[in-house]
């Protein structure tokens, strides 16, 4: 198993600064045409204070014959991940090019990683009061405005309005399955009222890291469950629109306050990691027949 301590031991008792495994290597695709993705994990005391993690990116890669593995993926823009064991610790999985057939190990693999901790001190933690009292508004707030972010809380009436001035092209979603995760009477006033709260989300430069909620004496409430943004898709107009659903265990106060986490620069760290000689496990070897024919 491949690891790196970066930076070195720090004082006893206090967690190193980042480590690094590789937990794991695998091959996928065609025999003839393989690739390859390394899993690794991450933790520490970085990871242990960051809220989120990057995909590691400026990659370099190469195995024990100088051959390069670094993959483009065209378009590929992954949002930071939250994933995290008991420990802490962060787990990505880096697509990389299939090593040569002469090669034993990966000698090199670099990265830079981001490492986010979004505070009131550093303007990535911002709270917004009170914003249940104007459905169908986008909320206000500077930092909102500084990187172009709309975030708008609806109830079925103010979604209903929305949907009149913006017809939608295409919906993915069942519209009377969509009514049931929104707050309001419309339609439905045997459910009224209801635990869901729902947010419309525009982040064009995808600044936005996560959505809480706390009361108004600022504790913190959980919800039991989220839709993504993923779960109702509308295309009005010919620009998407997406809409995020959170759902609490009991009817959220009408005071309930959004707190919006940011990836502004001022939250951001960023760490270059390197792990040197990760041995490859055996390659996939091709089928083959009696007579030594490959198999098709």
């Amino acid at each position: 198993m491949a690891f790196v301590n970066f930076l070195g031991l720090t004082a006893k008792g206090q967690l190193e600064p980042l480590k690094v495994r590789a937990q794991g290597i695998y091959f996928h695709g065609n025999v003839s045409d393989i690739d390859c993705s390394i899993h690794l994990m991450f933790l520490g005391a970085m990871t242990s204070n960051a809220m989120a993690m990057s995909f590691p990116h400026r990659i370099l890669a190469i195995d024990n014959t100088g051959k390069d593995l670094v993959k483009t993926i065209p378009g590929f823009r992954p949002h930071p991940q939250f994933r995290r064991t008991f420990e802490g610790a962060f787990w990505e999985m880096i697509e990389l090019k299939g090593p040569s057939p002469q090669a034993n190990e990966i000698q090199r693999l670099e990265a830079d990683v981001d490492f986010f901790t979004p505070t009131t001190s550093n303007g990535g933690r911002v709270v917004l009061e009170n914003f249940m009292s104007k459905p169908g508004k986008p909320l206000q707030h500077p930092a909102l405005d500084r990187y172009k972010i709309k975030l708008t809380y609806h109830t079925m009436e103010s979604f209903e309005s929305w949907r009149g001035e913006h017809p939608s092209q295409y919906v993915k979603t069942d519209v009377e399955y969509v009514r049931d995760h929104f707050s309001g009477i419309l339609g439905k006033s045997a459910a009224f009222p209801r635990k869901y709260v729902a947010i419309q989300i525009d982040d064009p430069e995808t600044k936005l890291l996560k959505l809480d909620f706390e009361r108004s004496d600022k504790h913190s409430i959980q919800t039991s469950g989220h839709k993504g943004v993923e779960s109702i898709r509308m295309v009005a107009d010919k620009n998407e629109a997406d809409f995020s659903f959170f759902y609490f265990n009991e009817v959220p106060p009408p005071d309930l306050h959004l707190v919006v986490y940011l990836s502004v620069p001022e939250a951001i760290e960023t760490t270059r990691f390197k792990l040197e000689h990760i041995a490859l496990p055996e390659r996939p070897k091709p089928l083959v027949s009696v007579d030594g024919a490959k198999k098709k």
